[in-house]
């Protein structure tokens, strides 16, 4: 499979820097739908071919308050029947992250990590509430204001533009929290006729999850949880610190090899020496559009040049080329960075997130924590103070307290970190297991944010939901996720040795 960058990742922060069961569960009264009358086979747009055959689509209408009412929303669901006549009775649910993504978009994304578990097991994608085709909450905002991140000058415009969707938001979002999430997946549970389920979610799906285990742990048997993102990581406020040393990692990779040293040196220092410069005296460079291909004029400050450089430490291929980038872009070369803007600003790279959504979250949730002011700074970028400015006006909603005590449960964890990873690396999910008795957490070396879609992740993953728990074998291949080299040009790459 292609490598991607990670699609269930924490993205606004740094867009903004950047920019046929038995139903035994159902309500006694017959409220909810048969699945019958629920699913049916999805649309297809005209001569499209389905990566995944028998997928089955429909909606579920839920409460929009979490009370019974007239007032409800739907939730838009997808689901891949096992390929066995014989399935087991506990599907696979899929929790994407963002917060703001949709599930059932990335569903054919990971058809190949979840290639073995479908042969025995359904797996089911629900839009969460507010993104995709679930009540979805948009935030429209220039394409300016979109397209690769903001730059300082373009931040007050894109503020004005969160006010108006503030406003237009303003009587539904109170209600679109990861709480009421968890409500949603119990219901889409009940609704399908599932006992028991298995869950995988990735970075802020791992919150969504953490809070299913605290409300209904006995409905789920197994869970596995991709990147470590919960309540406590408080997005955006710790980017800066998880990102300085994520590019550590990096640069100290560079200095350990004596022909990436002699080249590029420091990365860290080139960084830091670039986002000075450019402080100073922002440049204009021409891109190509990644939709239409034509030259694009972009403004490139040490706000845009922080956010490129933290959205680029998600993907292990984007940060092979961080070091030349660097050293160049501190010697006022800039061809280097924008080959990686266009790469990042593809549109099979950054996620399409509903950011009403997405707002809705970090201003509610995430600004309950209390983060330390010297992790919001990255390259003297400080990534927090947009979304802090938002979060002024956004429309806010009910967090119970007990949403910020850390998660307790003996159900079988699976919790997978790479060592890389620029937003959630290895200590949360460290500080996670704390809680979980029956926890077992790995770390890859060489992956970034998100591990699933890397090396034998898919075996590990339906090795552990398939037993609950894993052979010190298969746990073991994750070791061969290694980092991958820095890129050298191929015109000062040391020649490969002749074959024998």
């Amino acid at each position: 499979m292609k490598e991607r960058i990670s699609v269930w990742l924490w993205c606004l922060a740094g867009a903004l820097a950047l920019v046929a069961l038995s139903g035994c569960d159902k309500n006694a009264g017959g409220d909810q739908p048969s699945t019958a009358e629920l699913l049916a086979p999805c649309e297809r747009k005209a001569g499209e071919t389905p990566l995944v055959n028998g997928a089955e689509c429909g909606y579920l209408a839920v409460p929009l308050t979490g009370k019974q009412s007239d007032n409800t929303i739907e939730l838009y669901i997808k689901r891949w029947p096992a390929i066995s006549a014989a399935p087991e009775a506990d599907p696979l649910f899929v929790i994407a992250g963002g917060p703001g993504q949709s599930a059932t978009a990335i569903a054919d994304m990971l058809a190949g990590s979840f290639y073995e578990l479908r042969k025995k097991r359904d797996i089911v994608f629900v839009d969460q509430r507010g993104t995709g085709q679930s009540s979805p909450l948009h935030c429209e905002l220039d394409e300016s204001n979109q397209l690769l991140g903001h730059s300082a000058a373009s931040t007050e415009a894109s503020i004005a533009q969160y006010r108006d969707c503030a406003k237009a938001l303003s009587a539904n979002a109170p209600y679109y929290t990861t709480i009421a999430a968890v409500d949603d997946l119990e219901a889409v549970r009940q609704a399908l006729g599932y006992s028991r389920i298995n869950v995988w979610g990735g970075s802020y799906g791992t919150r969504v999850i953490l809070a299913y285990l605290a409300q209904h742990p006995e409905s789920l048997r197994a869970v596995v949880m991709d990147g470590l993102a919960p309540v406590q990581l408080a997005m955006p406020y710790n980017i800066g610190a998880e990102a300085s040393r994520a590019l550590q990692l990096v640069a100290d990779q560079c200095l350990a090899l004596p022909a990436c040293a002699e080249r590029y040196g420091d990365s860290v220092a080139a960084a830091e020496q670039a986002a000075s410069r450019l402080r100073a005296a922002p440049v204009t460079l021409s891109i190509d559009h990644p939709l239409t291909g034509l030259p694009t004029p972009l403004l490139l400050d040490d706000s845009k040049l922080a956010g490129l450089v933290r959205f680029s430490l998600y993907d292990r291929l984007a940060s092979r080329l961080l070091p030349a980038a660097l050293a160049a872009a501190a010697q006022q070369d800039y061809r280097l960075v924008a080959s990686l803007i266009t790469r990042i600003s593809d549109s099979a790279n950054t996620p399409n997130l509903a950011l009403g959504m997405h707002m809705t979250i970090l201003c509610n949730e995430d600004a309950g924590v209390t983060p330390r002011p010297e992790n919001r700074a990255f390259l003297g970028v400080d990534l927090a103070a947009p979304i802090a400015r938002i979060c002024e006006f956004w429309p806010k909603a009910d967090v119970a307290p007990d949403f910020y005590q850390p998660v307790k449960s003996d159900v079988p964890v699976l919790l997978l970190s790479g060592e890389r990873d620029p937003i959630s690396p290895p200590h949360w999910a460290a500080q996670v297991a704390a809680g979980l008795t029956n926890a077992t957490a790995l770390t890859a070396a060489g992956a970034h944010h998100g591990v699933t879609q890397v090396g034998c992740s898919a075996r590990v993953i339906a090795e552990f939901i398939a037993e609950t728990q894993l052979s010190d074998a298969t746990a073991a291949c994750l070791d061969n996720i290694q980092p991958l080299p820095p890129y050298l040009s191929a015109a000062k790459q040391s020649p490969e040795p002749e074959a024998l």
